[in-house]
């Protein structure tokens, strides 16, 4: 889901505020990744399995897109055009934009890494 907002200032504070700020343009992404599990867990098959490794694909291809951009000039090309999602969020993660990621992670124990 995407919200584009539009923001105007009142004409009495035009006055104040300098000509190039009268006017904020704003975008907000609201993606949901759930089955983003592992496949061998869950038993996903048909469309469910597909939509997981899509998924997974994205999250990965996400990962690719925020290690170029922290690696900075080093890296020459930032890979969004990768997947849907990275695609979907390149305005938010490069330029002028503040970006915010919330993530709900599981404390199970089957999620757990050694």
């Amino acid at each position: 889901l995407t919200l584009h907002m539009d923001q105007h200032i009142k004409l009495e504070a035009s006055l104040v505020i300098p000509r190039d700020q009268h006017f904020l343009r704003s975008k907000l992404h609201l993606v949901d990744l759930a089955g983003s599990e592992r496949v061998l867990e869950t038993g996903a098959t048909g469309d469910r399995f597909k939509e997981g490794v899509a998924i997974n694909k994205g999250l990965h291809e996400l990962g690719n897109v925020i290690n170029a951009l922290a690696l900075g000039k080093a890296m020459k090309h930032v890979p969004y055009r990768n997947s849907k999602l990275t695609r979907l969020l390149s305005d938010s993660l490069g330029g002028n934009s503040e970006t915010l990621f919330i993530a709900c992670a599981s404390p199970a124990d089957r999620n757990y890494e050694a």
